[in-house]
């Protein structure tokens, strides 16, 4: 193994001298088509540089050079593809360890051994030995390239991946990142391996794959060869992706009529989930052009003013004083974080508006691109899709009885605040997905009054959950309710998906072989206990919003 140092001033006075040292120490084919690369790598290590000196870190990295790695993944594509041309291709790879600044300088990583490493350790970058898109296998912790000054402003996905150096395993938190050749490779070809890597580490029901199992899988129905690859259609990754043991939905975006949805709000529905969302984009003003695929992992900070500007009215009567208002938290969002293989990971992209209310999704110099697909990769029990359920908590919440129920609540428990459901004062919902194991786990921790009515509630492997919010516990991150759907229904079921209500300090819930629970229609549900559930809540204050699915993102010293 080789060890290279470089600092901050280092990287920026002797730049093109450290590029060369590191190239000719790396077991690589260089071409003139390794600028690219070269570029992202660059970027990737001048953002931990940047971030690490904005963070009070000393800005110094030293770089571990591993020869002879067999990579997976480049390995099956060698076998596949690279070892049938007639010019000679490399079997190993070169895999970088990048760590934080280490005392003294030591000549020797086995010096390191005994040291806490995991601590000091920023990720690993695999570099293939091909003509293009060298940056193969990439697991960074998203904290080292994320802007510093958005620190706990971003939420991610993450998975957690180990990672041998020395015989010494090592944890990183992160979702995969890779760049394609373009021969055994492209954009949509990626998607799926970064999608099958992240399911594959995380979950027991999938396995990582790699480019000869999606030329496999895709070989049946494609009417000509598979490689050198042309790209794949949509629908094929996601038939792909369904023939790997996900169960993903297509939504087409662009157009109009049957299928259309708002990007925007599915897009954040899934993503606030925990659900990584496979994209297609469109080069807005070249239609005929090339399509390119991007996976969005997580997203920015939220905007309380744009949630309240688009703040919908219940009317329950004609008068105006009897109106209801609620805001969804969805529409407060407008920055995403993506991994894009034609930059460096974990970028940056933002929704804005332009001509005839076309929707562009894009960086500060891709901007001019539409969303042409999303493809999300549902469990396989998941049949209740993001905008019907959203669509029956809002039935459920436009009862004029359950409305009562919760202005009264509020009343009682917040005297002389602006009523709930006023104009200045909108009932916030957050909308999400999230398994019943996660959830109970945490409103029993979070709850101790109600620790055994949650631990006992019978509930679907995953469930919806419609979390209830005035504006200032929204920004606390505590609720003040939640609607529970059962995941397993679909839009037909309408009421009877719904499992548990929880107004402030009333809980109504109901067992799935008993009667469904419909918004408490009559009698108080404590006088029908066969059939379901009531708690009042003794010494009520807002609950803990559920955070499991995404990670905020903070760079430490």
């Amino acid at each position: 193994m080789l060890t290279f140092f470089i600092s901050l001033a280092e990287y920026e006075q002797n730049y093109d001298d450290f590029w060369e040292t590191l190239l000719l120490s790396m077991s690589c084919r260089v071409s003139d088509d390794v600028e690219k690369s070269k570029n992202i790598l660059s970027d990737i290590f001048q953002k931990i540089l940047n971030n690490c000196n904005d963070a009070g870190i000393a800005p110094e990295m030293a770089i571990v050079s591993q020869s002879y790695f067999v990579d997976p993944e480049y390995r099956d594509s060698f076998h596949s593809y690279y070892s049938n041309k007639h010019m000679k291709y490399q079997r190993y790879c070169t895999r970088l360890f990048l760590f934080k600044k280490c005392e003294g300088r030591p000549e020797s990583p086995l010096d390191w051994i005994n040291s806490n490493l995991n601590d000091a350790f920023i990720g690993c970058i695999v570099i293939k030995p091909t003509l293009r898109g060298m940056v193969g296998r990439t697991l960074i912790k998203p904290e080292y390239l994320l802007p510093y000054s958005e620190a706990g402003s971003i939420y991610t996905r993450l998975s957690t991946y180990y990672v041998s150096f020395h015989g010494k395993p090592l944890e990183i938190k992160t979702f995969p990142y890779r760049m394609q050749d373009s021969e055994a490779t492209t954009c949509a070809e990626v998607t799926i391996i970064n999608l099958m890597d992240y399911f594959g580490n995380h979950y027991r029901d999938y396995c990582q794959i790699y480019s000869s199992n999606i030329q496999s899988a895709v070989s049946i129905d494609h009417y000509e060869r598979s490689v050198p690859s042309r790209g794949l259609s949509y629908k094929t990754v996601t038939r792909a992706l369904k023939g790997f043991g996900l169960s993903p939905r297509l939504y087409p975006v662009r157009r109009s009529g049957y299928g259309s949805i708002q990007p925007e709000k599915t897009l954040h529905y899934y993503i606030e989930s925990g659900i990584p969302v496979a994209i297609c984009l469109r080069p807005y003003y070249s239609p005929q052009s090339m399509l390119h695929s991007i996976i969005c992992v997580g997203h920015g900070k939220g905007d309380m003013g744009k949630i309240l500007r688009h703040a919908e009215q219940f009317k329950l009567t004609e008068s105006p004083q009897d109106s209801f208002y609620f805001a969804d938290t969805a529409n407060g969002y407008d920055s995403y974080i993506v991994m894009d293989d034609n930059h460096s990971p974990y970028q940056k992209y933002s929704f804005s508006r332009g001509p005839k209310q076309t929707v562009y999704f894009g960086n500060g110099t891709d901007d001019k691109r539409t969303i042409e697909y999303l493809s999300v990769p549902l469990h396989k029990r998941t049949y209740l899709e993001a905008e019907n359920a959203f669509s029956i908590c809002k039935k459920i919440l436009g009862d004029a009885k359950i409305i009562e129920i919760i202005k009264n609540r509020y009343a009682a428990n917040f005297p002389g605040a602006i009523p709930i459901g006023d104009e200045k004062n909108p009932l916030l919902l957050r909308l999400f997905l999230a398994s019943a194991r996660s959830y109970i786990n945490h409103r029993v921790n979070s709850i101790s009054t109600l620790d055994a009515f949650y631990s006992d509630l019978p509930l679907p492997k995953a469930v919806w959950v419609c979390e209830l919010y005035d504006q200032s516990h929204y920004g606390e991150k505590k609720i003040l309710g939640e609607i529970v759907l059962d995941a397993t229904a679909t839009e037909h079921t309408g009421h009877d998906s719904l499992l548990l209500e929880n107004y402030l300090d009333r809980v109504y819930a109901c067992y799935p072989d008993k009667e469904p629970l419909k918004c408490m229609q009559s009698n108080p549900p404590d006088v029908d206990s066969g059939k379901r559930l009531f708690a009042i809540i003794s010494d009520w204050v807002p609950m803990s919003s559920y955070e499991n699915n995404l990670k905020s993102i903070v760079l430490t010293g």
